[in-house]
């Protein structure tokens, strides 16, 4: 299991990172802007709040994924508990499978890269980490 925590812990200090780019990084971020452009806006000052609000809630909500399982990586799925590294598992493939696709499906849709990427490998260590640890 100490590999399994060990990934986990990589995956939470990642989505922990990401978190912050959304609490204290600019709204709307640079491919939201060129998104957004894309599609015939490029005044975005009547939606910066709604962005600021949106990635408030975005990051608490990655933030909290993030400390949940770290916890579990630094504590029960160290000890051996399989149980927590599914609870882990689950957490992850609930934040990251929706923010992967819908990344993905913006960046088909309008050619802007977007952040689909650090989703889909954070998802990926902790799914890798839920295989190892049923093994």
């Amino acid at each position: 299991m100490q590999i399994t925590a060990a990934l986990f812990g990589l995956a939470a200090l990642g989505l922990a990172a990401l978190a912050a780019k959304y609490l204290f990084g600019p709204a709307p971020a640079d491919y939201h802007r060129q998104i957004l452009s894309h599609d015939g806006m490029d005044d975005i000052a009547p939606v910066r709040h709604l962005f600021r609000a949106l990635y408030v809630i975005i990051g608490a909500a990655f933030l909290s994924v993030a400390l949940g399982v770290g916890a579990l990586a630094a504590g029960p799925v160290l000890a051996g508990s399989a149980q927590a590294a599914a609870i882990a598992t689950g957490m992850a493939l609930v934040a990251g499978v929706p923010a992967g696709v819908v990344a993905w499906q913006a960046e088909r849709r309008t050619g802007v890269r977007t952040p689909w990427r650090p989703a889909a490998v954070l998802t990926g260590l902790v799914v890798l980490g839920g295989v190892l640890a049923a093994m």
